[in-house]
């Protein structure tokens, strides 16, 4: 399952563990707090991400070659090992159990409203239990065949969707104000702290000294996307709208209509299907590898199918609707997610440099 990847398909991954989910919701949870200064909480969002991005390469230059699992266990012994990686692995399966949620939900709202949810999940679970099985290495090549499929179709969906956009919308620039800015930063401070996954995929790079390049240019570079499509959309429908829309993009890519190009909304609905898959992906592979560490299996391969069993069940039970899943978003998943990203890693960093001055 394991292999080597390319420093360039470290970025690609990391792009799309973030983007795809972030296009669904966050534009309206953002705007719900920040009005117009939503732009100020994605800069928030980033230097959050830039920090957990920070602590995962000091940890990686501490400790070459280890993720975050085997750190605990030199910190810690193997009671670290297992209570971190059991950690891990439940928020890694959790999440990725409302990621598959959110892709089923959107896909019976917006494309296939008679089909069941259930339906949904087996098709995504059955492409999953495949790709994982490829391991990482095919892995990171999907991911360099699929990104630049999804950059060119986002610049052609902002392209149509632009010419109705009015900067009045956008105005004034602080929207909230401080308070109001600062709450809309950390639901999408949750998002760009996914980094900490990068802890998993960075002993397996094939150009070593590209480790921090990789992870700071692909923050840098999620957050220039999501900042011109935020402001785009929100020129378009306005900021009421876009706060009180579940799916403000989507609904904007229906007004990208021209004389020679129809239902662009079919073009953010390929690109988000082909993104979220990857994101999927790349979870369920993490939480395999993970868990299979934590209990050091020499097969983890054996832990693919139950595992998938479980995301699925739990993506079909943790949720009545797709407002139960913004109700957890926003009220439980920030701050059960910075436990894992940010505070694990803080910790662990904190006590090998204590450790060391001993």
């Amino acid at each position: 399952m394991y292999g080597i990847i390319h420093y360039r398909q470290l970025i690609y991954l990391q792009f799309l563990v973030i983007l795809p989910t972030a296009l669904l919701f966050l534009p309206s949870l953002i705007a719900e707090q920040a009005k117009q200064g939503a732009w100020v909480s994605v800069l928030l969002a980033c230097l959050i991400g830039l920090i957990t991005a920070m602590l995962i390469l000091w940890l990686d230059k501490k400790f070459p070659n280890k993720n975050l699992i085997e750190i605990n266990e030199i910190l810690f012994g193997k009671i670290g090992r297992v209570v971190a990686g059991l950690l891990i692995t439940w928020t890694i399966v959790h999440t990725n159990s409302v990621i598959i949620r959110e892709f089923s939900e959107f896909m019976k709202l917006s494309i296939l409203p008679q089909t069941p949810i259930w339906m949904f999940v087996i098709i995504k679970l059955i492409i999953v239990i495949y790709a994982v099985h490829s391991g990482l290495e095919i892995i990171g090549r999907m991911a360099d065949f699929i990104t630049p499929i999804i950059l060119l179709s986002i610049l052609v969906f902002l392209l149509f969707i632009a010419q109705n956009a009015d900067g009045l919308n956008l105005l004034p620039l602080f929207g909230t104000g401080a308070k109001g800015i600062l709450k809309g930063s950390i639901i999408p401070s949750t998002w760009f702290s996914e980094i900490f996954l990068a802890s998993f995929l960075l002993p397996h790079i094939k150009q070593k000294n590209k480790k921090t390049f990789s992870l700071i240019f692909s923050m840098l570079f999620i957050t220039v996307v999501l900042l011109i499509i935020f402001t785009i959309v929100m020129a378009v429908i306005g900021v009421e709208l876009t706060a009180r829309l579940s799916l403000p993009i989507f609904i904007s890519s229906s007004l990208g209509t021209t004389l020679f190009f129809e239902h662009l909304d079919i073009v953010f609905v390929s690109v988000w299907i082909l993104g979220a898959t990857i994101k999927i992906i790349i979870f369920s592979y993490l939480g395999i590898i993970s868990l299979g560490q934590t209990f050091k299996m020499k097969n983890e391969k054996h832990l693919i199918l139950p595992l998938c069993l479980l995301m699925g069940i739990l993506s079909i039970s943790l949720f009545s609707n797709q407002m139960d899943i913004l109700h957890y978003i926003k009220n439980t998943f920030p701050y059960h997610f910075f436990i894992v990203s940010l505070a694990l890693p803080a910790l662990s960093l904190s006590v090998s440099y204590i450790r060391r001055t001993k």
